[in-house]
C-alpha cells in the first residue's frame, strides 16, 4: 500500500511539474504571434511613421468632429440628416 502511494505521489508530482511548465510556456506562442501580427500591420499601414512624424511635430492638428473636414453630411450638425 505504501509503495502504491509512493508511486502515485511521484507521478502526481511529475504531472504537477508538467502543468506548471505548460502554464508558463504555453502562452508564449500566442503572445509572440500577436506581437508579430501587430508589428506587421503597423509597418504595412504606416502607423509607426505617423507616430514618429507626430513626435517630431511634422503633422498638423487633426480636425475635431463637426469642424471643417468632417465626414458628417451637411446639415447633420443641426439634426436635419
Amino acid at each position: 500500500m505504501v509503495a502504491l502511494l509512493a508511486v502515485l505521489f511521484y507521478q502526481g508530482g511529475g504531472l504537477l511539474a508538467a502543468a506548471v511548465v505548460s502554464a508558463l510556456v504555453g502562452p508564449l506562442f500566442p503572445i509572440a504571434t500577436t506581437l508579430f501580427y501587430y508589428d506587421q500591420r503597423m509597418r504595412h499601414e504606416g502607423y509607426d511613421i505617423e507616430r514618429m512624424m507626430e513626435a517630431a511635430g511634422l503633422n498638423g492638428p487633426e480636425a475635431l468632429p463637426g469642424e471643417h473636414g468632417s465626414f458628417a453630411p451637411s446639415g447633420a450638425e443641426e439634426g436635419l440628416a
